[in-house]
């Protein structure tokens, strides 16, 4: 995911909207899910910024998923 999201930004994107991520464990939708219920995930996040920012570009992440399946925005 990191080389795709960084050819986003070298390629010149200003804004890159990131997949939805699971804030309880029982939230995953996927295996391939984002777990961020735990802090394991904070050094996934640091190394995404400091491909992008580089290249002016930000990041944003605006989905949640639930435990109960929903999703917050």
């Amino acid at each position: 995911m990191t080389s795709h999201i960084l050819s986003g930004a070298s390629g010149g994107a200003g804004l890159i909207v990131l997949e939805a991520n699971a804030v309880h464990p029982s939230a995953s939708m996927t295996s391939d899910t984002i777990a961020a219920h735990h802090d394991g995930v904070i050094p996934y996040y640091e190394k995404l910024a400091a491909a992008v920012h580089p290249y002016g570009t930000k990041m944003f992440e605006p989905y949640k998923q639930r435990r109960d399946g929903t999703t917050l925005m």
